[in-house]
């Protein structure tokens, strides 16, 4: 909580007369976190976190997450810990969701969830998004390609055009056919 307690001094000397609590409110969106968090403090986070990261392919990003419209969302970003490892998913009216295929924009205009926000640091929330927002690839375009292959392929699946889908009597089998492995 370090730097939420230096966070909220740089807020006390905008509006002296704001707390904690009143922070973590005006802490709403993935954007307003962004907007208070220079890319240096993420970015040391983001080495502690995920040490094998490309630093400079996040950095774009966080660059052009400082300069990208909000679109506002009815999802909420919540942060889970499973096995030591942070999960990032949104939830919208009560129903958890995977987030890797959203917009920017519309992460941007997730509000995080409130005990998230008492619980984590807010640079270790940024760091964890990122992470997720970037997990199919760095450029939104391509990720957008991605979706729209994969709901195709679905469509294709719906609509039988798909016939030769094999099937196997075990994992075993399936993966040594995808891996040419033979008796």
């Amino acid at each position: 909580m370090k730097l939420l307690k230096n966070t909220i001094s740089v807020w006390k000397i905008l509006e002296p007369d704001i707390g904690a609590n009143e922070l973590r409110d005006k802490m709403a969106t993935l954007q307003d976190l962004i907007s208070r968090n220079a890319w240096l403090h993420v970015e040391h986070r983001l080495m502690e976190i995920y040490s094998d990261s490309d630093a400079d392919s996040y950095e774009g990003v966080f660059n052009q997450l400082c300069v990208k419209p909000a679109k506002p969302s009815k999802i909420i970003i919540t942060l889970s810990v499973v096995d030591e490892e942070v999960n990032v998913d949104g939830v919208e009216n009560g129903e958890t969701r995977a987030l890797d295929f959203t917009p920017w924009s519309s992460w941007l205009g997730m509000e995080i969830d409130k005990d998230n926000l008492a619980k984590f640091d807010e640079t270790d929330i940024i760091v964890h998004c990122l992470w997720e927002m970037t997990f199919i690839g760095f450029d939104e375009s391509k990720i957008q390609h991605e979706l729209e292959v994969m709901e195709a392929v679905v469509a294709d699946i719906h609509a039988g055009k798909v016939t030769n889908r094999p099937t196997y009597k075990s994992v075993k089998d399936m993966l040594d056919d995808i891996i040419g492995n033979e008796e």
